[in-house]
């Protein structure tokens, strides 16, 4: 505690701490991934099956196999975690940027003693959420200085602070498996999530309360895939670990994006088939999905444009009671990618505000970028490699496409904006990434060389 921000960051170097290394004390990136490898040769827990998977595979001699790999992901919020509390006899304030203002609420009393009657919170501008403020471990570091001194505090995270801190993205791992007869048509999808849980690491503890073990969390954009498949089959196998995770923006919708609309560019490279009608023909014609797609590849131009110097991908994903499809152009040179133009079609219901839609939605566009072209967490010695944007990198203004959003015109009820903009993002790059360089790309972010 100090006087000023300077003389507390000057004075914090100086202190020299012993910690406990905890139960994540020689945990990796290695030993994260051979977890995940491990739990994908298990049986997972069937939720949702349709057909006979295990039949048609084995009458196939057309069967397409590939693992898709997605890592923990940082916030990285443009204001890091800040809070300031004054504690007196028979109240307590809080002024912060949270997403749980009762959460904090509840935690002030129970360190304070005081009723929740006697606790003030005032929500200020976020700085940046996304799903990281929904957690108010920083309000209780302010309310418990404050209680101790008995004088306000103003409490500021470093960067450095927020980066190593954080309530993670968890990391998963996608088998998928497809298989074709004999005039290549496509007859068997199957989608196997390996990855540990946010709702049982933060909400539910083990034991479980209820028999089936299952985050219906992680299975977002997978469960409910909308293309008419004859056999079908998606199953979930949950891992632990001791690393703090979190809801990042779109939370899992991200991962089974990526790992689906990958996918199915392969399938449909398979098939010999555009990949934009390959999709289109798992599609009810009149399905919100297809109205996406075809909105989509009206104004991308996708079927008179020519590859070369610049290629495109595609990707549609629903998340949030929203559709969204993309039309991705990059260019690869010296193993560098480059995204230069984004199409969108977004089917949200009924728009409220254009301008909210369209912000959104770019928004959710260029956080997704981030994460498909640079940034990543990882561990060593159960310990955070990154501490600032030099080691994890996020876009920057020279290097954001130019974006074009597209808004169906319908009466439906309106629905989310802030998310269904990321899910599509990092797909449709990584498909047209394969369309210009021949090298399919199943992990992130993406690397070239």
């Amino acid at each position: 505690v100090a006087k000023n921000t300077w003389a507390a960051l000057k004075t914090g170097k100086q202190i020299e701490i012993k910690w406990d290394e905890g139960e994540a004390a020689g945990l990796d990136d290695e030993t994260i991934r051979k977890q995940l490898l491990d739990a994908s040769k298990e049986k997972g827990s069937v939720v949702r099956k349709e057909g006979n998977v295990k039949k048609a595979l084995q009458s196939s001699d057309k069967i397409i196999e590939a693992i898709y790999e997605s890592p923990l992901q940082a916030h990285a919020t443009m204001e890091p975690m800040n809070c300031t509390a004054y504690v007196q006899k028979d109240k307590c304030q809080v002024w912060a940027g949270t997403q749980d203002p009762n959460g904090a609420r509840k935690i002030a009393s129970k360190i304070t003693g005081l009723s929740k009657k006697q606790v003030e919170v005032n929500v200020t501008f976020l700085g940046g959420g996304f799903g990281r403020r929904a957690f108010n471990d920083f309000v209780s570091e302010a309310v418990e200085i404050s209680n101790e001194i008995k004088k306000p505090v103003k409490m500021i995270w470093t960067r450095e602070e927020d980066m190593q801190h954080d309530f993670y993205r968890p990391p998963s791992l996608h088998v998928m498996k497809g298989a074709f007869d004999q005039n290549d048509n496509l007859t068997t999808w199957k989608h196997s999530i390996v990855a540990p849980s946010i709702l049982f690491t933060q909400l539910i503890k083990i034991p479980f309360p209820f028999k089936e073990k299952i985050d219906f969390i992680t299975l977002e954009g997978a469960k409910h895939l909308p293309y008419e498949i004859p056999n079908m089959q998606v199953d979930f196998q949950m891992i632990k670990t001791p690393i703090p995770l979190g809801w990042w923006r779109s939370v899992y919708n991200s991962q089974n994006a990526f790992a689906n609309e990958c996918f199915m560019d392969e399938l449909a490279e398979k098939a010999g088939k555009d990949p934009v009608q390959f999709r289109l023909d798992f599609l009810p014609k009149s399905s919100r999905d297809a109205g996406v797609i075809k909105l989509v590849a009206e104004k991308s131009g996708w079927n008179d444009f020519r590859n070369d110097p610049t290629y495109q991908g595609i990707s549609c994903h629903k998340s949030f009671g929203t559709w969204v499809a993309q039309v991705a152009r990059v260019s690869v040179e010296n193993n560098k990618v480059k995204v230069h133009e984004v199409f969108c079609a977004v089917d949200c219901g009924t728009v409220i505000n254009p301008a909210i839609v369209k912000a959104q939605i770019s928004s959710g566009i260029i956080y997704g970028l981030s994460a498909t072209l640079k940034s990543k967490i990882t561990i060593k010695n159960g310990r955070v490699n990154q501490n600032n944007f030099d080691d994890f990198e996020v876009i920057r203004m020279n290097e954001a496409p130019k974006i074009h959003v597209y808004m169906v015109d319908n009466d439906k009820s309106p629905k989310g904006v802030g998310e269904p903009g990321l899910p599509p993002i990092a797909p449709a790059v990584v498909n047209a990434v394969y369309a210009a360089t021949g090298k399919r790309i199943r992990t992130l972010p993406i690397q070239l060389s």
